[in-house]
This record gives structure tokens, sequence and C-alpha cells, in this order.
């Protein structure tokens, strides 16, 4: 309305258009993309491969909501199919993320060295141990804390926090892995 974009005023929310429950059903869309991506993620999947997907629904609602929505699931989180399930036997050597009201498991048979990865992930789990370890004992040395600029120490505290997370992801990969060989 105005001459420019910057003088107009900025946007308010319309509760009236405000759909409670087309927010719930996307949530189960964005759930089911997060948790298959996260999987990729953790079993460090390239991007490029096509997995599949076998989806089992405790709700028929939510199976309804993620066929409905099926192509974009696949493409976004990069599926070549999805399979769905109402019950049986659980798909072995798949990874399994679990979202409100399903199941997603994904079969590593062919994709993934389960040895491999695992030597990988303790490798990676003892390199984050012992760097945290000697941020640790910088942290730990009075004169260190004392001395050193207040933004180093901080940037210390922060790489030290980065470390533990990581760790602690490195831990929950290499259980789910555990749980896959299982």
């Amino acid at each position: 309305e105005a001459d420019s974009i910057m003088i107009q005023p900025y946007p308010t929310v319309d509760a009236a258009v405000i759909d409670d429950d087309v927010e719930r059903r996307m949530n189960v869309v964005m759930e089911a993309i997060r948790a298959v991506r996260n999987i990729r993620s953790e079993m460090n999947l390239p991007p490029s491969q096509a997995l599949t997907a076998v989806v089992i629904a405790s709700e028929h609602a939510i199976e309804a909501e993620l066929r409905a929505h099926e192509a974009y699931v696949r493409r976004l989180a990069r599926l070549g199919e999805i399979r769905y399930q109402t019950d049986g036997e659980r798909p072995r050597g798949a990874a399994l993320a679990v979202i409100d009201g399903a199941e997603i498991h994904v079969p590593l048979a062919g994709l993934v060295n389960l040895q491999e990865e695992s030597k990988r992930l303790e490798k990676e789990i003892a390199k984050a141990v012992n760097d945290l370890a000697g941020i640790h004992r910088k942290l730990s040395d009075a004169k260190f804390v004392e001395r050193a600029p207040e933004e180093v120490v901080e940037e210390q505290r922060d790489r030290a926090a980065q470390l533990e997370e990581k760790r602690q992801s490195l831990e929950k990969s290499m259980e789910r892995l555990r749980q896959i060989q299982a």
C-alpha cells in the first residue's frame, strides 16, 4: 500500500487462519522426515543414496497422513521406497526411529558394513574423550584460568560443551549400531 516495503507495518498473525489439526498432521510428516534424516546422519549414509523405510504405525491416522504426503516424505528424506506394515516381524538389521504413533525402520543390509562403522565410531568416541580430557585438564588448572584471557577460557568451556555433545551423539549412534547387530 505504501511506496516502499520498508515503511510497511510488520505483518501480524491472523488467529483465524491457524488450524491446530493441520499443524498436528504436518508435524507427523516433518517428524518422519527428520527421523530418516537423523538415521542417515548417524549411520554416515550419503544423501545421494536412496533408502527404504518400513513404517509401522500404531494409529491408522498416522499411516494415512504419511501415505497422503508420501511424495514429500520420499523426496525430502531421500527415500526410494516406503513400505507400510501394521504388525508382525520387525525388519532385522534396521535402524529404528520412533515418532509419535509410529516406528520407522530403515534396513541397512548392504548399505553399512556394521563392523567398520563400529570401529569408526569407537575411534571417534576415543578422540572426543581424549580431547575432552585435555580441555578439562586446562580448565582445572587454576593458573590457566587466572592468567588466560577470559575469552580464551570461555572458548575452552564452549569447546568442552561441544565435545561432550559430540561424544553423547556418538554414543547414541554406537548404541543404535549395537541394537542393529543384536
